[in-house]
């Protein structure tokens, strides 16, 4: 898995960013129905009752931040009842609709080919098993929404699946990149979608904690509104740390260090951080060359070089919060995690770094 020394030549992001999302009229708080701007008011959509495990179709607003737009030609997957194989035939049928999504830079509107949402849902319900097969209110899940393989890195994002939550059975609450900008929303999502975000493949990585710690979290996620712990400034190469910026993974990393078990009350990004640091967490390390920086195109809204110092801007090695270096901190700090690994839709012997 590496060391937070260890270097990479960075040729696009270690963090996953929304492409699919555009910003909307919020309803009353977690759960409220808000509508997105241009969307028909307070629709629900279609109504289908097979996908409880699957969790909400719908994105749904976390703490004062944004929610997913889902298109009403979509098929809704929000109504709660329990699901079997045979409903998962149903689901193959329904997957045939268009789904729209919101991609590209400026969010533009785009329908999700049928493969891939069926591939989404294997995958989701791949996941909902393995969950359900473990007495634990939470646990992270990782995907693959970029290619780092020439980085050494194999996740890009995660986000905690969670349990019984107001969304729906496994609702998964994580921070996106909207659309490329220098802004950052908590979304609440269900598995399919999470699974659907225009990934590079469906490999997917669940890592459950410690139970003093799983209960701990869950509680957090379920009020999140009271204490997000989240800056909506965002920086696709976010230091470490920082007061100013933050990205989806160091998002992930301060949550989980500030529900530690032996911690109190946490409600400062910056002593969350420190939390994790004392418990052993470094960050990996990954090069950005100047030229690279200058002739790479790697300038815009969600990129912000200047939140780390001048001698790492100078050096080119630049210290980031990646899912290994997460999956790395948990593994060494809480003996009693688990993790289950999936690539190709296979399920792994023993998982890799990350």
């Amino acid at each position: 898995m590496g060391h937070g020394g260890r270097r990479q030549r960075w040729r696009g992001g270690i963090d996953d960013f929304s492409r699919r999302r555009r910003r909307f009229r919020v309803g009353a708080g977690l759960g409220g129905d808000g509508a997105c701007a241009g969307d028909r008011r307070g629709h629900r959509g279609g109504g289908d009752r097979g996908f409880d495990r699957l969790g909400a179709q719908r994105g749904r607003r976390v703490a004062l931040l944004r929610r997913e737009c889902v298109d009403p030609a979509a098929p809704s997957f929000a109504t709660p009842i329990a699901v079997n194989r045979e409903t998962f035939c149903l689901c193959l049928v329904l997957l045939l609709w268009p789904v729209h999504a919101f991609a590209g830079a400026n969010c533009e509107a785009t329908a999700v080919p049928a493969h891939k949402v069926a591939a989404a849902a294997s995958t989701a319900l791949r996941t909902v098993d393995a969950l359900d097969a473990r007495n634990a209110p939470v646990a992270l899940v990782a995907r693959v929404g970029r290619d780092l393989s020439e980085h050494g890195l194999v996740y890009s994002h995660a986000g905690f699946a969670v349990r019984d939550h107001p969304a729906g059975r496994w609702t998964v609450v994580h921070l996106l990149n909207e659309c490329g900008s220098a802004r950052a929303g908590l979304y609440a999502q269900g598995l399919v979608n999470f699974f659907s975000d225009d990934l590079v493949n469906q490999d997917a990585r669940i890592t459950w904690l410690a139970p003093a710690h799983a209960q701990r979290l869950a509680l957090h996620l379920l009020a999140v509104e009271s204490n997000p712990l989240f800056q909506p400034k965002y920086n696709l190469i976010a230091r470490p740390g920082s007061r100013e910026y933050q990205n989806s993974t160091a998002w992930v990393l301060e949550t989980l260090a500030a529900t530690l078990p032996t911690t109190g009350t946490v409600r400062d990004r910056q002593r969350a951080h420190a939390l994790a640091v004392q418990a052993g967490f470094r960050p990996d390390t990954i090069r950005i060359p100047y030229a690279q920086r200058v002739l790479g195109g790697l300038f815009g809204s969600n990129v912000a070089f200047t939140d780390h110092g001048i001698s790492t801007r100078l050096s080119g090695e630049y210290p980031v919060v990646t899912v290994r270096s997460i999956l790395r901190w948990v593994a060494s700090n809480d003996p009693q995690s688990t993790q289950m690994e999936w690539r190709g839709g296979v399920l792994m012997a023993e998982p890799g770094p990350g």
